[in-house]
């Protein structure tokens, strides 16, 4: 049980620390209201878990687990899309035919190809190739950033 409070500590962390706490509240309440919702399946997980807690009950209640694990994976939900792997496979396919930008991430900038050495040679931060900084031949950056000839 701590390493689901621990998890759940990292993921609001992490949405904090991004600033899309709010976007994560709203697809958790997405999740938990309204129709086709999972309040259902949690309850009956809490409520199968907890007859684990009596020994003459605990291989039940791990059949049980086993079972709605199962049916989680496999059933089609209210809309008739099909349980997981035909979602997923549904969902990789519209992945791969949209370039990546499906899930709601922006799409990846390409590098330009460095032709030019005022592209490679600069400190400028918006510069995608400033990440792989290398001073001009002859010269080395010092500890402050700048380039100065070598002595």
């Amino acid at each position: 049980m701590p390493f689901a409070f621990i998890i759940v500590g990292i993921v609001m962390l992490v949405s904090g620390v991004r600033g899309k706490s709010a976007n994560l509240l709203t697809l958790l309440k997405g999740d938990l209201t309204g129709s086709n919702n999972f309040v259902y399946w949690i309850l009956s997980i809490l409520v199968i878990g907890s007859l684990g807690y009596v020994d003459e009950f605990k291989t039940l209640s791990r059949a049980l687990l086993g079972l709605v694990l199962v049916v989680l994976i496999l059933a089609e939900d209210k809309n008739g899309s099909g349980g997981f792997f035909a979602t997923l496979q549904s969902d990789l396919q519209q992945l791969g035919s949209s370039g990546g930008t499906s899930l709601g991430s922006s799409p990846v900038q390409s590098l330009a190809p460095l032709t030019s050495d005022s592209a490679f040679y600069s400190n400028d931060p918006s510069n995608p190739a400033s990440a792989f900084y290398v001073p001009p031949t002859g010269t080395y950056q010092n500890d402050l950033g700048q380039v100065v000839p070598k002595p």
